[in-house]
């Protein structure tokens, strides 16, 4: 019987080296460095998770993205996130309680890598979940992994790196 999960892992190699200019054994390392912190081992983890919708968050396309963020005069913080990553579930509260805080300030959109691989091809979104700052259509900050540090939750470190990109956009 054929493991599904490794039918996964080639999928998205697949998907991964069709969109970036990485070799296919370069995609591979990275596919498996990120798979050792996937959270597949933990308690919490669900394969068929979504983001918690919130009217404020944008659930944005390869389609859409363009319009609703680089031709937008408001920065925008962009979520890169899958169903089947752990640590976006993880990050998911995070990102929910800085957006309800920054409304206004800010502009907060998703985007499923699984469906709108272009995207992360074209911003070189190699693991997740990866928050991206957007400013007047350039992309000024990058984040890749669950913002943590020793001394702060992952909330309270996504809020002191999203406050360290407003003041440097000022």
């Amino acid at each position: 019987m054929p493991d599904p999960w490794a039918n996964k892992l080639r999928e998205k190699m697949r998907r991964i080296s069709r969109n970036m200019t990485a070799t296919p054994l370069a995609c591979a390392v990275l596919l498996l460095a990120g798979c050792c912190c996937c959270g597949l081992n933990s308690p919490t983890y669900s394969p068929n998770w979504s983001p918690t919708p919130r009217p404020h968050i944008q659930n944005l396309t390869d389609a859409d993205f363009d319009s609703a963020v680089l031709r937008n005069g408001k920065p925008t913080l962009v979520d890169f996130w899958a169903p089947w990553c752990g640590p976006c579930q993880m990050v998911d509260p995070a990102f929910v309680e800085v957006a309800e805080e920054f409304n206004g300030q800010l502009n907060f959109a998703r985007v499923n890598v699984d469906e709108n691989s272009e995207l992360a091809g074209r911003y070189r979104v190699w693991s997740i979940p990866t928050l991206v700052m957007f400013h007047n259509g350039e992309l000024v900050a990058q984040h890749e992994g669950v913002p943590m540090s020793a001394d702060q939750s992952v909330e309270e470190s996504t809020r002191a790196w999203v406050v360290q990109q407003l003041e440097e956009l000022e």
